[in-house]
Protein backbone atom coordinates (compact mmCIF):
# COMPACT_ATOMS: atom_id res chain seq x y z
CA UNK A 1 0.00 0.00 0.00
CA UNK A 2 1.31 3.32 -0.90
CA UNK A 3 2.08 6.02 1.83
CA UNK A 4 0.94 9.24 1.70
CA UNK A 5 3.11 12.19 2.58
CA UNK A 6 0.76 15.10 3.86
CA UNK A 7 1.59 18.25 2.39
CA UNK A 8 0.63 22.05 3.39
CA UNK A 9 -0.90 22.39 -0.10
CA UNK A 10 -4.58 20.74 -0.63
CA UNK A 11 -3.29 20.60 -4.98
CA UNK A 12 -0.48 18.58 -3.86
CA UNK A 13 -0.10 15.35 -3.95
CA UNK A 14 2.76 13.08 -3.55
CA UNK A 15 2.00 9.18 -3.69
CA UNK A 16 5.18 7.23 -2.24
CA UNK A 17 5.42 3.79 -1.21
CA UNK A 18 7.38 1.57 1.72
CA UNK A 19 11.20 1.74 1.16
CA UNK A 20 11.63 4.73 -0.73
CA UNK A 21 14.13 7.55 0.43
CA UNK A 22 13.29 10.74 -0.85
CA UNK A 23 16.24 13.57 -0.31
CA UNK A 24 14.85 15.86 -3.20
CA UNK A 25 15.49 19.75 -2.95
CA UNK A 26 11.88 20.12 -4.45
CA UNK A 27 8.63 17.75 -4.98
CA UNK A 28 6.11 19.05 -7.50
CA UNK A 29 2.40 18.06 -7.28
CA UNK A 30 0.82 14.82 -8.58
CA UNK A 31 4.36 12.81 -8.35
CA UNK A 32 4.05 9.01 -7.81
CA UNK A 33 7.28 7.29 -6.39
CA UNK A 34 7.47 3.63 -6.53
CA UNK A 35 8.71 1.48 -4.33
CA UNK A 36 12.65 0.94 -3.00
CA UNK A 37 13.52 4.22 -5.01
CA UNK A 38 16.76 6.49 -3.98
CA UNK A 39 15.71 9.95 -4.65
CA UNK A 40 19.32 11.77 -4.24
CA UNK A 41 20.13 15.08 -3.02
CA UNK A 42 18.98 18.58 -4.35
CA UNK A 43 16.81 16.65 -7.49
CA UNK A 44 13.88 18.46 -8.59
CA UNK A 45 10.36 16.32 -9.41
CA UNK A 46 8.52 18.91 -11.52
CA UNK A 47 4.67 18.40 -11.60
CA UNK A 48 3.00 14.84 -12.87
CA UNK A 49 5.60 12.82 -12.97
CA UNK A 50 6.60 9.64 -11.89
CA UNK A 51 9.50 6.98 -10.68
CA UNK A 52 9.50 3.52 -11.16
CA UNK A 53 10.16 1.19 -8.71
CA UNK A 54 13.70 0.26 -7.80
CA UNK A 55 15.30 3.54 -9.60
CA UNK A 56 17.95 5.71 -8.08
CA UNK A 57 18.16 9.32 -9.22
CA UNK A 58 21.95 10.67 -8.67
CA UNK A 59 21.74 13.88 -7.22
CA UNK A 60 20.49 17.42 -8.74
CA UNK A 61 19.16 15.21 -11.48
CA UNK A 62 15.52 17.16 -13.05
CA UNK A 63 12.78 15.14 -13.78
CA UNK A 64 10.31 17.12 -16.07
CA UNK A 65 6.47 17.34 -15.76
CA UNK A 66 4.71 14.42 -17.64
CA UNK A 67 7.75 11.91 -17.38
CA UNK A 68 8.71 8.40 -16.25
CA UNK A 69 12.48 8.26 -15.09
CA UNK A 70 13.69 4.33 -14.19
CA UNK A 71 16.58 2.24 -13.79
CA UNK A 72 19.76 3.07 -12.11
CA UNK A 73 20.78 5.47 -12.75
CA UNK A 74 17.16 7.10 -13.45
CA UNK A 75 16.91 7.83 -17.04
CA UNK A 76 13.51 9.00 -18.79
CA UNK A 77 11.58 5.55 -19.66
CA UNK A 78 8.52 7.24 -21.13
CA UNK A 79 6.29 10.00 -21.26
CA UNK A 80 2.93 10.45 -19.40
CA UNK A 81 -0.37 11.65 -20.81
CA UNK A 82 -1.91 14.70 -20.08
CA UNK A 83 -4.56 13.29 -18.33
CA UNK A 84 -1.93 12.60 -15.37
CA UNK A 85 -3.15 14.98 -12.97
CA UNK A 86 -6.80 13.67 -13.27
CA UNK A 87 -5.75 9.82 -12.90
CA UNK A 88 -3.46 10.57 -9.60
CA UNK A 89 -6.65 12.60 -8.20
CA UNK A 90 -9.24 9.87 -9.23
CA UNK A 91 -6.49 6.91 -7.49
CA UNK A 92 -6.04 9.27 -4.11
CA UNK A 93 -10.13 10.20 -3.42
CA UNK A 94 -10.47 6.06 -4.01
CA UNK A 95 -8.24 5.52 -1.71
CA UNK A 96 -9.17 7.72 0.91
CA UNK A 97 -12.99 6.44 0.24
CA UNK A 98 -11.65 2.99 1.08
CA UNK A 99 -10.66 4.20 5.38
CA UNK A 100 -12.93 2.45 7.61
CA UNK A 101 -13.39 4.61 10.95
CA UNK A 102 -12.02 2.92 13.77
CA UNK A 103 -12.78 3.81 17.68
CA UNK A 104 -15.59 5.29 19.20
CA UNK A 105 -14.53 8.65 18.21
CA UNK A 106 -14.25 11.49 20.41
CA UNK A 107 -17.43 12.66 23.08
CA UNK A 108 -18.84 9.21 23.22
Amino acid sequence: MPQYIETRSEKTGLIAYEGSIVNAAQVGSYVHIGKNCVIGRRCVLKDCCAIADNTVLPPETVVPPFTVFSGSPGHVSSELPECTQDLMLDFTINYYMNFKPIGKGKGK
